[in-house]
């Protein structure tokens, strides 16, 4: 069995800077780096763009990272997985594929991951009756709203990747995964984890950590209430992880980078986004924070252990809570 997967945070968002994932696969001794480009906005602007020209709607960063990395990642052996496809991964997919040819590395594996785009079946839906409440109020006059929506995308788990990683791919480009399924499917397909009572808490952890590093330098001072004492967030370095088979793992960053790695930037960028800390509600996993322990295990490195499976929901577990994510367009725009 493998002893220790490195995963790299090489994105926290569409505009990131690309100078530290360079670092971090140059220097990081990577088996995966790892890149988040999507927010709920930016799925509407893709779409908005894919309406307009249908070989858009990826994020243009992505690919050109991607086939820019590629040819060091193929050196090194570390596998590049982006949710960079946006609401169109199959045509991302193949500018890289393109890249790659053109920088002959023949051979290279893209993988693609699609089939959370719901918009062109949400109609199909309601004439079957499904209510698609809204989670929030209860309210399941969808009818309402319908002609306003530009997007819906359900947020997947981390299957496909898995998937992908299984085929051998060296790049794995997806649309709407949850963000830390970046993270879980790498660790899932390394460590063998099943989707059963006795991997829950594992896959419950990974969810975790791929919460933690997801926003790339948001953990290492980016988000901090302490921003201005970290040091050089100039050249601020993104978050490694080293993961052990159990989910136990500890979260670093590149000696000789800015910014900082302790238990507050990491409890800093734990809370945000949440709503119940005790039952973190993703397609792999619900994740219990407040089972999880930290220990500092020297300068820039922090243990992350005891995460717990919070129960009533999520993929891993079975038995999971789903929801369609929707944009409208109102009288302002986006709504």
């Amino acid at each position: 069995m493998v002893e220790r997967v490195r995963l790299g945070a090489g994105s926290g968002f569409w505009g990131d800077a690309q100078d530290p994932a360079q670092e971090l696969l140059e220097r990081g001794n990577l088996d995966y780096l790892c890149f988040d480009y999507l927010a709920e906005l930016t799925m509407a602007l893709l779409q908005r763009q894919k309406l307009k020209r249908p070989d858009a709607g990826y994020v243009p960063d992505a690919v050109q990272t991607m086939i820019s990395l590629l040819p060091q990642a193929r050196a090194s052996g570390t596998k590049l997985i982006s949710n960079g496809g946006g609401v169109n991964p199959r045509a991302a997919a193949q500018r890289v594929a393109e890249g790659a040819r053109r920088a002959g590395l023949a051979g290279s594996r893209i993988a693609l991951v699609e089939g959370d785009d719901m918009l062109e079946k949400l109609d199909d839906l309601m004439r079957q009756g499904v209510p698609l409440r809204n989670m929030d109020t209860g309210d399941e006059n969808f009818a309402a709203i319908r002609d306003r929506v530009v997007c819906a995308n359900v947020y997947t788990d981390s299957s496909g990747i898995i998937e992908g990683l299984e085929g051998e791919a060296d790049v794995v480009i997806a649309g709407r995964v949850s963000d830390n399924a970046l993270y879980v499917g790498p660790l899932a397909h390394e460590f063998g984890w099943r989707r059963d009572a006795a991997h829950i808490d594992r896959y419950a952890a990974a969810v975790t950590l791929g919460h933690i590093v997801e926003c790339a330098a948001g953990c290492s001072g980016g988000m901090s209430s302490r921003f201005a004492d970290m040091p050089h967030m100039g050249r601020a370095g993104f978050p490694i992880l080293e993961v052990a088979p159990d989910a136990e793992a500890v979260v670093t960053k590149l000696s000789g980078t800015g910014g900082r790695v302790d238990q507050w930037t990491i409890k800093e960028h734990l809370v945000y986004e949440v709503g119940n800390p005790r039952r973190y509600l993703m397609p792999d996993a619900v994740a219990d924070f407040t089972s999880l322990r930290l220990a500092d295990e020297g300068q820039d490195r922090v243990r992350v252990s005891g995460v717990g499976g919070g129960g009533g929901g999520g993929g891993g577990g079975g038995g999971g809570r789903w929801g369609v994510w929707v944009v409208v367009w109102g009288e302002g725009g986006e709504g």
